[in-house]
């Protein structure tokens, strides 16, 4: 089972949240160690919670990545035929296809969870809706665009790494738009910047 071990900077930042409102926190760390605000929030929110509040996100961010994985190979299967079978397959084995470490880490350190995991599947949630534009040639649902904005600001403000990424990737998405059609989709434009 998943607990905070001493010695460890779970057990570390835990004790230190007790004292200190999420803005406060927040405020702090972007002051004096990294722009983090996403991740930060989230630590401080989860390490004022119950331990279970934690285990339920974490379990959430997890059904959040497959689905998430699922959505993508479904996009890029092109044969109908075994589009299902494709998807799942896709799904079930990329896991598989990382390290024990990252694996392990990802599923118990609650500090790397929040910081690497949670904003790695907001990362990727918010491309979705710009492959499609691209894939498909029209637009997603609105629900999408908008989840695909709100993950892009997030995930940006999470982790400097996955907004470089999230930078560099939108901007090649947008290029192969343009060169695909001819025209730039305003919303694209507005979640590349």
């Amino acid at each position: 089972s998943t607990a905070i071990l001493d010695g460890t900077d779970d057990a570390v930042l835990s004790r230190s949240m007790k004292s200190i409102s999420t803005i406060s926190w927040v405020g702090h760390q972007y002051v004096t160690w990294s722009g983090r605000v996403t991740a930060e929030a989230f630590i401080n929110i989860i390490y004022n919670s119950p331990l279970l509040v934690w285990r339920v996100a974490q379990i959430t961010a997890y059904m959040l990545m497959v689905f998430t994985l699922y959505k993508y190979s479904k996009l890029l299967v092109w044969n109908e035929k075994f589009g299902g079978f494709s998807s799942t397959v896709i799904v079930v084995t990329v896991p598989f296809l990382m390290s024990v470490g990252t694996m392990r880490w990802g599923a118990f350190w609650m500090t790397g969870a929040m910081n690497y995991f949670w904003i790695t599947c907001l990362g990727l949630l918010a491309l979705y809706p710009m492959l499609y534009v691209y894939i498909k040639d029209k637009h997603p649902s609105r629900g999408w665009i908008a989840t695909g904005l709100i993950c892009a600001v997030l995930a940006g403000m999470g982790q400097e790494q996955v907004y470089a990424l999230l930078t560099l990737f939108s901007l090649i998405i947008v290029f192969a738009v343009v060169v695909k059609t001819r025209k730039i989709p305003t919303y694209l434009l507005v979640q590349s910047a």
